[in-house]
């Protein structure tokens, strides 16, 4: 990872809000985004990804009051889980004057409540909802409407005393130290309980919760894991808490993406040839549409029909794995752009073994006869086709008397070598040739 500022990397003041860093991220996000590069040489995906990966780094560092913390502190080393442990550690060594000749760890106990780290400023969490979505829904652009419970204001607004977590002191996490034998300490952090890890109690006192209904259009050709975020509709926050004017956290909507739909038995999936917004279908074909080409009418993912051309020769693409693509109908990535979608053609049917028919096709297909090499008197052999052959009973045989070949083999080796050793031993003990 760059050691650049993360600051620096996200065009933002080390002084920037929570809102100026997310507005920073998602201004990025759009323009470092992998599938911009789709286009490109594989080193260039390769570092699209490595970059947006670490965007989505610096993102979660930033936008965590804690971590933000750390790394205001400790620069890229807070990124290290052993380097902050061993921090912590040092800080509680150091209020105790090093624990040394602490014998009995007598009024040890009130240490365990001494261990919590810090945080600059607390904050009221967002609410985050993860949002299930089909194939279609990506396609479309489909609307989702969804439900939202929040702790809003009763009557009386409450500060910011009065809401933070007194086990954790906001922090969200409770540090204890535990005996693990002799002058051994081990410290243990865990999500506190009392606030289930978030560092607000939303007092009944000062607040309700109430579900409100909201409705988002899912963004045309979204991935796994995108977020949309929806500005100022959380829990209330208290003014003395409030940064930017925003009197709510926000809703953040979490996309999980199955990545498949099956419209009238046609199975559409996305992710193909490198790219989140290519889609990939397989359907069956004859071999008579292998060989001659042919028209197909399918539904497509949109309940459309729509009909592509099988070109001639499908049965011999071997390069191809027998795949067609039909440009600019995969995933939307803009407005003005698709992905492409990749069609796999099975062959299935049986082929005739009709001599005559087959002479006919020979002929057709080569301007030519058949040749007959019976009339030549030629020892013919016999073959199969792979399938066949697997389930034959030659297949069975020729593997049994392999294996038991091989395993013969191996005794075989293993005796020559004892013999080996045996006579090296003894050729060791008698008496050596004087050198000349």
């Amino acid at each position: 990872m760059s050691k650049q500022d993360y600051y620096e990397k996200l065009g933002v003041s080390k002084t920037a809000t929570i809102e100026e860093i997310n507005k920073a991220y998602r201004k990025m996000a759009v323009k470092k985004h992998p599938d911009k590069f789709m286009g490109g040489s594989p080193e260039e995906q390769k570092k699209a990804e490595e970059q947006f990966k670490e965007l989505n780094q610096i993102h979660e560092t930033l936008s965590d009051p804690q971590k933000r913390s750390d790394y205001d502190m400790y620069g890229s080393e807070s990124l290290n889980p052993e380097f902050m442990q061993q921090k912590q550690a040092e800080q509680m060594f150091s209020q105790f004057g090093g624990m040394g000749g602490m014998g009995g760890f007598g009024g040890f106990e009130s240490m365990f409540q001494m261990g919590r780290k810090p945080t600059k400023k607390k904050e009221i969490p967002d609410i985050i909802v993860k949002m299930s979505v089909s194939l279609k829904d990506v396609y479309e652009g489909s609307k989702k409407e969804f439900e939202v419970s929040s702790y809003l204001f009763k009557d009386k607004e409450p500060t910011e005393k009065d809401i933070i977590c007194k086990t954790c002191d906001g922090s969200g996490q409770k540090t204890e130290l535990r005996r693990m034998g002799g002058n051994m300490m081990q410290q243990i952090t865990q999500k506190c309980s009392q606030c289930n890890g978030e560092g607000i109690n939303f007092s009944q006192s000062f607040y309700e919760l109430k579900k409100q209904k909201y409705a988002k259009a899912i963004p045309l050709g979204a991935i796994n894991g995108q977020k949309i975020v929806i500005e100022n509709k959380g829990h209330a926050i208290p003014k003395s808490m409030r940064k930017g004017g925003k009197t709510n956290s926000d809703v953040i909507l979490v996309i999980e993406d199955s990545g498949e739909c099956v419209i009238d038995g046609f199975k559409y999936s996305r992710g193909v040839n490198s790219s989140l917004h290519n889609m990939k279908l397989e359907i069956k074909i004859t071999p008579t549409e292998a060989i001659c080409g042919s028209m197909k009418k399918i539904k497509f993912i949109d309940n459309t029909n729509i009909t592509f051309k099988i070109p001639p020769g499908t049965i011999f693409m071997n390069t191809n794995n027998n795949v067609v693509v039909i440009p600019k109908k995969g995933l939307p990535m803009s407005k003005q752009s698709n992905g492409d979608l990749y069609i796999i053609l099975n062959i299935e049917g049986k082929i005739t073994k009709d001599e005559n028919k087959l002479k006919q096709v020979w002929q057709l297909l080569s301007n030519d006869e058949m040749p007959n090499f019976s009339a030549n008197n030629e020892k013919i052999l016999d073959s199969i086709s792979l399938d066949e052959y697997r389930n034959s009973r030659e297949c069975k045989e020729t593997e049994y008397n392999s294996k038991k070949f091989e395993n013969s083999m191996r005794h075989s080796m293993r005796e020559e070598d004892d013999e080996e050793e045996h006579e090296g031993r003894h050729f060791r003990g008698q008496p050596q040739c004087a050198q000349q």
